[in-house]
């Protein structure tokens, strides 16, 4: 059957590169706008020094009663580090330069760390310091600042300072690249900024979830469903990496979080794969592919069990599955890639999808892997996700859309095979013919006028009442066709002689309805029409081998082709739709030959792997 393409792929492609510019203004325009911020050290003399605790024991008056000598300058470049179960003290001397006090926000630019203390001078408080905590496990009414963001309000006097003490541990290790917002609202705009970005971002993928979850109630497709865990295991590794659970107040650290992001990245990697294998049907067009697919599905399935084991918590294993996950992607991108080629059409999709979320993945996952904190590259995971999971759902639309025109075509074509078998069979001159027998009957053999009568009503019963859009069994087209020819030989009386020969074990073969008629028509049609003798109809059917199943129907006379001027003419509707049929039940599995040799005529056809019912 013809598929319905696009008109152009202008259109189309317009469409993705407006959502493409569109998600990257959002999340690199506004999301990424940090206007206000300030790395530190800065150019006012702030400076930032370090202190490291190896075993994590000082206390706040220990590193108080620290000389200048045991702290060491950072000049800004790369991070304050601190290894796995290792504490860092950091202090800053914030100035300010302006004749008005500056109330601003010390954060950390971009890792979340499970606590971080900060002490600065307050005269108002008993021994002279303030202490505030934020971090991932410290809950959001306990915070300095409600959030994801490690950060502190802190006020500089007018062209003063301002001297402040940190204290970071996490779980995973300390990476802090502080940054310092003179201005609050400044701080406070950039995080409506972020929130509305990732509102949209999950918005999105709520409403990508909904829409082929809607799909797939329709279709139950197994491809659709793995798609469907895909997106729900995606979705909760990005919400959580992006600790977006703490908007919500969650307050969730190492290493539990590295337990959650790990089972979430391996779910996605092992349905992924199965929604590529399935979708692209890459068994069939490159088995090597399907090969190295079914390879990164065992690893990923293998991270999962993983996760079960005792030591699951150790960040080794949170390492391994990025990595998995990233070559995933390239070999299923290579996968699409030979899928295009082998004819696929629906791999343009995933060829373009997986390359885009390459461009957001393997830079993340190169910084992850050496141990190194997200930064932009985090937004760049968010844009190519996004994309992919846009350009994945167009796959699946693209497809749902198809299916529901084929479908509806079919049913056109099944409709229009049951009209034309009613307009060969029931047309004014067949009844006229008919019921003109058994008039002629009625006074001179009344019993045989009876049998034709229950013939006439037996196969304008199978006519109407059976189902053209579902297949039966060849015994009962064979049945249908006894019936039509017990009343053609009525008809033609001794003109016409016919045989049906079938095997037993053909009887129970599934075929689409009304398969045979037009052929037996046509031979009766032009068989008496091409001869003046007897007409000889033979209707031979057996099975070749267990998925080969041959129908011949032969009569005697000579093939008909083009006829000349002023013969009778035939549309040819009917066996234009036998072959629209034969396409639809069996697609490149059937074959369909004519051929006349020493007076006969014959129509076969071969039948693959009979079709199972067409709903």
């Amino acid at each position: 059957m013809t598929r319905m393409r696009f008109a152009s792929w202008l259109p189309v492609a317009a469409v993705l590169t407006l959502a493409a510019f569109g998600i990257a203004g959002l999340i690199l325009g506004i999301a990424g706008d940090r206007k206000g911020m300030q790395a530190l050290p800065d150019a006012h003399g702030s400076t930032v020094d370090v202190l490291h605790d190896p075993v994590g024991t000082l206390t706040r008056d220990d590193v108080l009663s620290r000389h200048d000598s045991d702290w060491l300058r950072w000049d800004g470049h790369g991070y304050i580090r601190a290894l796995f179960g290792e504490a860092v003290w950091v202090r800053f001397v914030l100035k300010n330069p302006s004749n008005h006090s500056a109330r601003g926000v010390l954060a950390d630019a971009e890792y979340y760390t499970d606590r971080i203390d900060l002490w600065t001078s307050d005269d108002s408080y008993p021994d002279g310091l303030r202490h505030q905590v934020s971090g991932e496990w410290i809950p959001a009414h306990e915070k300095s600042l409600w959030g994801r963001d490690s950060a502190f309000f802190v006020e500089v006097p007018a062209r003063g300072e301002r001297v402040v003490y940190l204290r970071l541990q996490d779980y995973f290790g300390v990476w802090l690249r502080p940054v310092w917002w003179s201005e609050e609202r400044a701080f406070l705009s950039s995080q409506i900024r972020d929130i509305v970005s990732e509102a949209c971002y999950f918005g999105v993928l709520l409403a990508l979830l909904v829409y082929n979850c809607v799909i797939w109630a329709r279709l139950k497709h197994r491809d659709l469903g793995y798609y469907l865990c895909y997106l729900c295991a995606l979705g909760l590794f990005m919400f959580f990496s992006r600790s977006a659970h703490q908007v919500v107040g969650l307050s969730i650290g190492s290493p539990t979080m590295e337990t959650i992001l790990t089972t979430a990245l391996a779910a996605g990697g092992f349905f992924l794969v199965e929604f590529a294998r399935v979708f692209l049907d890459l068994a069939r067009l490159t088995p090597r592919m399907d090969w190295a697919a079914r390879v990164m599905r065992i690893i990923m399935g293998t991270l999962l069990v993983a996760l079960t084991l005792p030591w699951s918590n150790n960040t080794l294993l949170l390492h391994i599955t990025v990595g998995a996950f990233s070559v995933t992607h390239i070999v299923l991108f290579a996968a699409a890639v030979q899928a295009w080629r082998a004819g696929s059409y629906y791999a343009r999709y995933f060829v373009l999808s997986f390359g885009v979320l390459l461009g957001g993945v393997l830079p993340t996952a190169a910084i992850w892997l050496l141990a190194i904190p997200l930064g932009m590259s985090a937004q760049a995971l968010r844009m190519g996700s996004a994309l992919e999971m846009l350009l994945l759902s167009l796959a699946l639309s693209d497809r749902f859309a198809r299916l529901q025109s084929d479908s509806l075509a079919s049913k056109l074509a099944e409709e229009s095979a049951r009209l034309e078998t009613l307009r060969y069979q029931l047309n004014p001159h067949f009844l006229y013919n008919v019921l003109g027998s058994i008039r002629s009957l009625v006074h001179t053999r009344p019993a045989a006028a009876d049998e034709m009568t229950i013939q006439l009503a037996d196969f304008c019963r199978q006519t109407l009442t059976r189902d053209a859009a579902t297949t039966g069994t060849l015994g009962d087209e064979l049945k249908l066709i006894s019936t039509y020819l017990d009343m053609e030989r009525t008809r033609w009386r001794e003109r016409l002689q016919t045989r049906i020969d079938a095997e037993p074990a053909t009887l129970v073969v599934q075929v689409p309805p009304f398969l045979l008629l037009p052929l037996v028509e046509n031979a009766i049609k032009y068989g008496t029409r091409t001869s003046e003798e007897t007409v000889e109809v033979v209707i031979t059917v057996l099975l070749v081998d267990a998925h080969n199943l041959v129908i011949e129907v032969a009569n005697t006379g000579h093939w008909v082709g083009t006829p000349a001027l002023g013969e009778p003419t035939s549309t040819g509707i009917g066996l234009t739709n036998l072959r629209q049929r034969l396409a639809r039940y069996y697609p490149d599995r059937h074959q369909f030959t004519t051929g006349e040799s020493n007076g006969w005529v014959r129509v076969s056809l071969r039948l693959t792997q009979p079709a199972p019912s067409v709903t």
